[in-house]
């Protein structure tokens, strides 16, 4: 499956960056651009306050890297649900590529100078705190459901899921609340995966390997009537 390949390409990708990564900080080391002390806290002035041993701070983040590389592994190719399985993968990932940017940007900004004197800059801290609203903000996003050659349910833009009429089974209306899958935004419970950026009426498609979609919409009916064309029921 094209999903599967594309899970195991980002795998290699992030396993391909941890080592890259690893390699730097001891050879940075062992050159001497890096100190023994590394900056790994900073005040909201941007002065850093807390600092670190290097080679520990290097080992600890490592450890922390093949933890989400494991369960990266295990969520690609060791869940069976088909719509469950690229939800928990990419919310590990957009955590392990974030980690990632962050800990490489704040160790080469150290490189030739004291730990203690590794300030950032007011703009970078507002930068990094832009990436998670930005995700929040996906997450929260209105879905639309589009019909083409394939169903295909979008947010902002971003198409998050796509499936072939011929996997789906049925379709009928539901009165989506949030309190039914944890909470609004994309979820998952009780088999199904959840678009419900606000509660209220939306669509629940039955898939023919046994998942459920619902996705909340303002003209549920009219939706509803289209994918029954398409799917002929």
């Amino acid at each position: 499956m094209r999903s599967n390949r594309v899970m195991f390409l980002v795998l290699l990708l992030a396993a391909v960056l941890v080592a890259g990564q690893f390699l730097l900080v001891q050879s940075l080391l062992a050159s001497g651009a890096l100190t023994d002390q590394i900056a790994i806290h900073w005040g909201f002035d941007g002065r850093p306050d807390g600092f670190s041993d290097t080679n520990a701070y290097s080992l600890g983040v490592t450890g922390a890297y093949i933890a989400l590389l494991a369960m990266l592994g295990f969520f690609a190719f060791g869940i069976r649900r088909r719509l469950l399985k690229p939800l928990l993968f990419g919310v590990t990932a957009f955590v392990q590529f974030f980690i990632f940017g962050l800990i490489t940007g704040t160790t080469l900004m150290q490189i030739g100078i004291p730990a203690a004197e590794a300030v950032i800059q007011p703009w970078i801290l507002i930068a990094l705190l832009a990436i998670p609203i930005g995700m929040v903000s996906l997450v929260l996003g209105t879905p639309k459901v589009s019909l083409g050659e394939d169903l295909r349910v979008q947010v902002r833009g971003i198409t998050l899921l796509r499936l072939d009429y011929s996997e789906l089974q049925s379709v009928e209306l539901l009165e989506l609340r949030a309190r039914d899958f944890g909470g609004l935004g994309i979820r998952y419970a009780r088999k199904t995966l959840a678009f419900v950026s606000t509660p209220g009426a939306g669509v629940l498609m039955t898939t023919t390997f046994g998942e459920f979609v619902a996705v909340r919409s303002n003209n549920a009916d009219v939706l509803l009537a289209a994918i029954a064309a398409k799917i002929g029921k």
